[in-house]
């Protein structure tokens, strides 16, 4: 069966065996796949072929790579501009360095199949046809294949009045796209004002003038990977640029096609249709001038639990220093309350309880609140899909820009919806560990025999795996005992059994479970010679008042996800939990200690 194509088939001005073809490759920043694409156009059928490169004022190795392979081959040749042009300037100049009469606009880290420049070159039937087009295969770093990004007959369909369909989205890949030279002359190449979407408002311009053909028999090679979705986003307000270049090329093409009432109300229902959805993910959109100092009213949205809250300590402080003048309102749970109003971190705490999911009294209640509120910005610490059904909830003039609402392990989704002037609280690991001088209490009441070790046998009643037998705790005290340590038992008043069990087989043990709040806690905390416990939220809190922390894992968590932040931390890892022997974590309590000690 022979290739698709659409357009008039003449045969006039039809590409000869002579041809020149132009792969023009616009490049910054390259070095780690500019090889790849480099030998996939050296490795073409079509023997008549040369590559030009514009260099964007790379920072990396991108110009040594172009001359190790331009030793190898005379069919490259490269520039370096004098100043970053951006990215459309740059693909005008990648263009106009070649003399081909036929071009390929191929980004630096995408790969062209051998056969791509000679079954493309086919499909120019008629001098009427501008541009050929073709599918793409999406690629990840590695090159693996993942899927084809579209459908062949669709694109065929579209391409029959390519105008038409551009009102509605770009359907045309540009990945492996060839177009005629003497056509982008005459459209003037892409239009600089556009940072990006400049190859959407091109195919406008060559559909106004010209026909469009596709290639059904052959495809580009399209790779996805972290680095090209960050390069559009470098400036984060680049992100809310798309909407501005979109509603450009939409316009441009609805007025070219003249639409009739109907079509054009269909273009319209599909931009309101992915507003909504946008909105729904993103909240309101700012000013792309806005900047930190602009928000007056932020919201910080952390509910529990006790560990992931401390954890969060470092984020807080980020987030009141970059919005020093921001009246800014912690969402939280009546646990943490306490923290919250004594931090200085916040001006407000708003406190609910953890609403059911069948409670649709509470969550529409926190909607109208939302409303009344009108918050500017929120940050969304907490980020499960609780949070995700109250975003849905909050009414459109009540909706803010949202940081955060993705899982932590997706920052993709978490990254692009920054707003313009907001904090990235993507990687909360990224933040420092704040002094905490707030965290402190009168402990004299107690009246302890220093030096003393603070004991966490304790863990939330739905995680009993977590816990180290007590008998292990009460021979881990007795040697503390022995070695001149007072052995302090904490807890919260539901392991107030397993804490007198304790200093039944230990009577050198100081008993407080059940008896200390958190701020005593941390007093306590930063007074002790050290502190060892299971993997539970009072370990995360005696490691951010800086006392030395040792943490025992079980096969229930992992200490590279859950271990609590800062130098003063330890941790050992028995699966089960019981095969550590008390004599392990001694040794490793007298090594750590030792160590922290001569730093």
């Amino acid at each position: 069966m022979p290739p698709e194509t659409t357009g008039q088939k003449s045969g006039e001005d039809t590409p000869n065996k002579d041809a020149l073809v132009t792969i023009a490759i616009p490049a910054y920043n390259s070095e780690k796949y500019l090889a790849p694409a480099l030998q996939s156009c050296l490795d073409q059928t079509w023997p008549n072929i040369e590559v030009v490169i514009s260099d964007d004022q790379s920072k990396d190795r991108t110009v040594e790579i172009i001359k190790a392979f331009m030793a190898k081959s005379d069919k490259i040749s490269y520039i370096t501009q004098e100043k970053n042009l951006g990215i459309s300037a740059n693909v005008n100049a990648a263009v106009r360095l070649g003399h081909g009469k036929f071009v390929i606009i191929l980004d630096h880290d995408d790969i062209l199949p051998p056969h791509h420049v000679e079954r493309m070159l086919k499909h120019f039937t008629s001098k009427d046809i501008a541009l050929v087009h073709c599918n793409a295969m999406r690629i990840d770093g590695d090159g693996n294949e993942i899927k084809m990004v579209g459908d062949d007959a669709e694109k065929i369909r579209r391409t029959k009045d390519p105008l038409r369909a551009l009102c509605f989205n770009n359907f045309i890949q540009s990945c492996g796209m060839m177009f005629r030279r003497s056509a982008f002359d005459a459209i003037g190449g892409w239009d600089p004002s556009f940072h990006l979407d400049g190859e959407w408002d091109s195919y406008i311009r060559y559909a106004e003038k010209f026909k469009f053909a596709y290639a059904a028999d052959t495809f580009g090679y399209y790779r996805v990977h972290e680095t090209n979705i960050t390069r559009a986003l470098q400036k984060k307000e680049k992100i809310f640029d798309l909407d501005d270049n979109r509603a450009r090329c939409r316009a441009r093409a609805m007025q070219s096609a003249n639409l009739n009432p109907f079509d054009a109300a269909l273009v319209h229902l599909k931009v309101w249709r992915k507003n909504l959805r946008r909105w729904m993910r993103h909240g309101r959109r700012p000013p792309r001038n806005m900047k930190p100092e602009d928000y007056k009213r932020v919201l910080v949205v952390k509910l529990g639990a006790f560990g992931d809250f401390i954890n969060a300590f470092a984020v807080f402080a980020a987030i009141r220093k970059h919005h020093p003048q921001a009246e800014i309102t912690l969402l939280t749970t009546a646990p943490f309350a306490g923290f919250a109003e004594k931090s200085g971190w916040f001006d407000k705490v708003w406190q609910v309880r953890r609403w059911l999911w069948n409670e649709p009294a509470a969550w529409l209640g926190f909607a109208r609140e939302m409303r009344v509120r009108d918050f500017e910005l929120v940050y969304d610490i907490q980020r499960n899909d609780r949070m995700k059904i109250l975003r849905l909830l909050s009414p459109a003039r009540a909706a803010a820009a949202w940081v955060g609402g993705g899982k932590r392990k997706d920052p993709y989704v978490l990254k692009t919806s920054l707003p313009p002037g907001a904090l990235d609280t993507t990687d909360t690991d990224a933040f420092p560990v704040p002094e905490t001088p707030w965290l402190d209490a009168d402990i004299s009441k107690y009246n302890l025999k220093t030096p003393f070790v603070l004991l966490v046998p304790g863990a939330a009643p739905q995680h009993p795996g977590k816990r180290w037998p007590v008998a292990h705790y009460a021979a881990l005290a007795g040697r503390l005992a022995r070695s001149g340590f007072t052995p302090v038992v904490l807890g919260a008043g539901a392991e107030t059994e397993r804490a007198a069990e304790l200093q039944k087989l230990e009577p050198a043990v100081v008993n407080l479970c059940g008896q200390t709040d958190f701020f005593e806690l941390a007093a306590l905390a930063r007074k002790a010679a050290g502190a060892i416990g299971n993997d539970t939220g009072p370990m995360h809190l005696t490691a951010a008042v800086g006392c030395p922390t040792l943490v025992l894992f079980s096969g229930f968590s992992d200490p590279d996800v859950s271990a609590p932040r800062g130098s003063s931390v330890a941790t050992l890892r028995g699966i089960p939990i019981e095969n550590l022997s008390p004599d392990a974590v001694w040794n490793k309590f007298q090594s750590f200690t030792k160590q922290k000690q001569a730093v």
